[in-house]
């Protein structure tokens, strides 16, 4: 407990950090990258103290940076994405594989954002500080010899989806994190007190919180989940069976 309210104080200097920056030198100041427990955990600190803008470089980024406002001057874009061109055909590419080879060059996580693979390209989001570092470093992936250079234009990522059904005996947003994860109930409750689990960009506080509608569901290292709870049939044990989508 004492470790988990020590880094939750650490992260929360840190966020007070930058507002205090960008009020002390009237300007504009933007965090490293965050994921998104963190990103909302950020805004929750921020509150009404000062305007912000989200951005990862790309549409639906799962990876992003708050750039606090401070005046209406020119805000310079410090994401820069970088791009490869890959022959795959005898050596499969996995986003494991991306952010292992880019976790060897001994770069901070929070120092790149979204990496992914379009087509026979590597996109790779990282900050404009350590961009030249990682085109003169990061040269292999598994295999494959890679040669990154700087895009002029923003490559968005494919959004794909693992289509499944869950089978729970309430809404209540811990016995779904249950099903979701694979774990049990009281592991599903630690993972949310422990503030690991989101819904619809807002950290979970209550164990008995219903999920409604359609709502998205983030659960940290396990991943993003979009479910369908007002489109749900039910079975013999009149459990209910709720459609979802996992994004790959």
């Amino acid at each position: 407990m004492d470790q988990k309210n020590n880094n939750q104080d650490l992260f929360s200097a840190k966020i007070n950090n930058l507002i205090y920056k960008k009020k002390q030198y009237y300007c504009n100041i933007a965090s490293l990258f965050m994921n998104e427990i963190e990103l909302a955990k950020a805004i929750k600190i921020i509150g009404s103290q000062s305007q912000y803008i989200i951005s990862g470089g790309c549409d639906n980024a799962f990876r992003n940076k708050i750039i606090l406002l401070e005046n209406d001057s020119f805000i310079e874009n410090e994401i820069v994405c970088l791009t490869t061109r890959i022959n795959d055909n005898f050596c499969e590419i996995k986003h494991k594989d991306i952010l292992g080879s880019l976790m060897s060059l001994g770069i901070d996580r929070n120092r790149f954002g979204d990496c992914f693979k379009v087509d026979k390209n590597i996109i790779v989001y990282c900050d404009k500080a350590i961009a030249a570092y990682v085109i003169d470093n990061f040269k292999q992936i598994k295999r494959l010899n890679v040669s990154f250079s700087i895009s002029e234009i923003n490559i968005n990522q494919q959004v794909k989806y693992i289509t499944s059904t869950i089978n729970v005996t309430s809404f209540r947003i811990d016995a779904i994190v249950a099903c979701l994860a694979n774990i049990s109930r009281d592991k599903a409750k630690e993972l949310i007190d422990e503030t690991n689990v989101m819904i619809n960009h807002e950290i979970v506080e209550d164990c008995k919180r219903l999920c409604n509608n359609e709502c998205t569901i983030v659960i940290r290292k396990i991943g993003k989940f979009i479910v369908y709870c007002d489109d749900f049939k039910t079975s013999k044990k009149n459990r209910y069976i709720i459609n979802v989508k996992q994004f790959a």
